[in-house]
């Protein structure tokens, strides 16, 4: 047997709750990977933070390289 759990965000609701945290958070590090989810979370912090340091590791793991 198996539980699946179904999750919906909308994205004016994962917007708020970004910027309720970068405002205690001014200062964030963000791991890139160049995906929809790491970029948009980028976008969100770049939008709401003060100071944004953004890193991106090359690895074997990934296609293409």
């Amino acid at each position: 047997n198996s539980i699946v759990i179904k999750i919906t965000l909308s994205y004016t609701k994962c917007r708020m709750e970004f910027n309720d945290y970068f405002k205690t958070t001014p200062h964030v590090a963000i791991a890139f990977s160049g995906g929809v989810d790491s970029a948009y979370l980028l976008y969100a912090a770049v939008n709401y933070v003060q100071k944004v340091q953004a890193y991106y590791v090359k690895s074997a793991f990934q296609p293409g390289i």
